[in-house]
């Protein structure tokens, strides 16, 4: 069993309850997770990705997302796929020494500033976390990067987010990465269950703080 590289799922898996990390993260010994809302979310990441690299129309019932794809005459790229080695440079997303990746959704790119937004088909919770790592795994720049949710449920642009402390950001995911290591030298038993607000929706059923079997599966779309 190898441990995976750095992602922000992962990281945050394993801040919430390392049992959940283990499973979900490193030993992937759970049903594949399934629901209309992670369904629905996939389609949409899809067809914007093909609507902005491609040109491709969006399909029925997606037109109204059509506002969101454009960006002037700046540089633009959907689903970007990040990743840097464990001393900070970068590689290939799929590379045998990635630590850390990611994937961003928009990366829009001006003389001196780079903007990231990321679609959320799912609840609002501005928690800038996955837009800072995504920032951080960008090749170093002089640039000012800041970056939005695109919360398309309510179709606006949600809180723009200053993500220029990429060491910062970057130290963070070192700090965590070091726990995880530790414990993994260990196995299963030293992740262990820790209880939290997201319990009862939790895939792992075995925990003893899961309350599943009365409550329907939750899955947070993208």
């Amino acid at each position: 069993m190898k441990l995976p590289p750095v992602t922000y799922t992962f990281h945050r898996n394993y801040e919430n309850c390392p049992r959940k990390a283990w499973h979900v993260n490193i030993a992937r010994d759970l049903p594949k997770e399934d629901s209309e809302a992670l369904r629905w979310g996939n389609q949409v990441h899809s067809a914007m990705e093909a609507r902005i690299n491609k040109g491709t129309p969006l399909p029925a019932g997606m037109e109204k997302y059509e506002p969101f794809c454009h960006f002037g005459n700046f540089i633009h790229k959907a689903e970007v796929m990040l990743g840097i080695r464990e001393n900070g440079q970068p590689c290939g997303f799929f590379d045998s020494d990635v630590w850390a990746r990611g994937k961003a959704d928009v990366v829009v790119c001006g003389v001196d500033a780079l903007m990231i937004f990321d679609w959320k088909t799912g609840k609002v919770r501005e928690e800038p976390g996955e837009l800072e790592l995504h920032a951080a795994l960008i090749p170093s720049s002089e640039a000012r990067r800041s970056g939005s949710y695109v919360w398309l449920q309510e179709m606006r642009v949600g809180q723009l987010h200053d993500l220029s402390g990429t060491q910062a950001t970057l130290e963070r995911e070192r700090k965590v990465r070091k726990e995880v290591e530790h414990a993994f030298k260990h196995g299963r038993d030293a992740f262990p269950p820790r209880q939290n607000p997201l319990c009862g929706w939790c895939p792992v059923k075995s925990c003893e703080f899961n309350r599943a079997q009365t409550h329907p599966v939750r899955s947070d779309s993208k």
